[in-house]
């Protein structure tokens, strides 16, 4: 009488590893992609937060933030000295500074224009697509978007939220 010995055979072994394979495969760029997801989402919410303190400063100082020196990456820091708007006292940097628009340092860009009506702050997205804009640094274009954003049909690298006031 014969006895079989319990288990696989190297095909068997060979047709699942293929499986696992092409299914790694296919999920890989889902998995990769998920801190950059993460990355532009703080990115998105710490705009929302410099948009609600530029407005609540607003309110109390009569006046908005302007661009130093007319500079299109312009500085928060002295407008907000000496305020509690954000947790720490610190204005929210880029998760990741070497993507920062403006500065090795972090600094989302604001800037806002001559006519004194609209501002603009922004930041570089990791992940491109629909509702980015494909403009690096905004131009007056911006102003008459309140609320929206400029777009076209480039990478979409950038986010932008524009304030008309």
């Amino acid at each position: 009488m014969k006895t079989f010995k319990k288990g696989f055979t190297l095909i068997e072994l060979l047709i699942v590893i293929v499986i696992i394979g092409i299914l790694a495969v296919g999920f890989a760029p889902t998995l990769l992609s998920g801190p950059k997801k993460a990355r532009d989402a703080i990115r998105k919410g710490n705009l929302a937060s410099i948009k609600d303190a530029i407005e609540a400063q607003a309110l109390e100082k009569g006046a908005y933030p302007v661009t130093n020196n007319g500079s299109p990456c312009g500085t928060l820091a002295a407008y907000f000295a000496g305020t509690s708007y954000f947790q720490g006292g610190q204005i929210p940097k880029d998760p990741t500074p070497a993507t920062s628009i403006c500065s090795p340092d972090g600094d989302y860009l604001f800037t806002n224009y001559a006519n004194g009506k609209c501002y603009v702050i922004g930041a570089k997205v990791e992940i491109s697509g629909s509702g980015n804009s494909n403009v690096n640094l905004p131009g007056m274009n911006f102003c008459g978007n309140p609320g929206a954003l400029v777009s076209g049909a480039a990478s979409k690298d950038y986010y932008y939220t524009v304030v008309n006031y």
